[in-house]
């Protein structure tokens, strides 16, 4: 902690701040080095930026353009090229994980009652029964592990007939860790048991 008085900032000094992020938000909606940096940020993190409708995506970006006193997209490019930890920051700017178990129960009741027993009836009459799922944009794990619960659910007894493989992918390795670790809160399990009483995801 510095020597000098604590000041509190005046009136003038609070306009001078703020008239500066407005000008920030106003020249960035006419920075023309946007889509060179969208075509940086997927050449070197493999984040499809299309799939966000392009003002959303602005404002995600503009987060980080603002955080790091980035006047423009020209000058925030520079900056990730100097320093590549702050594609770490920017990823965390961009997706939202936010997950849960059976986070869509109408989702999960088509897949409990239509498409997971197309599936085992497909392969039912195969010598080797292989079961394979992609989850992707999985989060900390919770809509797999969900997809594993409604698996046993169905097949009960004859769980072990089945090679069973579901793949969970994420752009966020921090997020994927956490769903390597199979670790969730007392208030998720609660939450699934009452889901199971209720009746949601059956």
């Amino acid at each position: 902690m510095g020597n000098g008085p604590i000041r509190k900032a005046n009136d003038s000094e609070i306009n001078k701040k703020t008239n500066k992020e407005i000008n920030t938000c106003q020249n960035l909606e006419k920075d023309l080095g946007f889509e060179l940096l969208k075509r940086n940020i997927s050449g070197n993190t493999g984040f499809n930026c299309e799939y966000y409708k392009e003002a959303h995506f602005r404002r995600r970006i503009n987060v980080r353009v603002r955080a790091t006193n980035s006047e423009s997209y020209g000058a925030y490019l520079k900056l990730l090229k100097e320093d590549p930890q702050e594609y770490e920051f920017l990823l965390d700017a961009l997706t939202v994980n936010v997950s849960e178990f059976f986070r869509n129960p109408e989702t999960f009741r088509i897949i409990e009652k239509e498409v997971i027993p197309s599936l085992v009836k497909n392969r039912s009459g195969l010598f080797i029964r292989s079961i394979r799922i992609w989850s992707a944009g999985c989060a900390a794990g919770e809509e797999a592990y969900s997809l594993a619960i409604l698996l046993h659910r169905i097949l009960k007894n004859d769980f072990n007939k089945y090679r069973i493989k579901i793949i969970g992918t994420d752009i966020d390795t921090q997020s994927l860790e956490k769903a390597k670790k199979k670790v969730f809160t007392m208030k998720t399990h609660l939450k699934i048991l009452i889901q199971a009483q209720k009746n949601v995801i059956s």
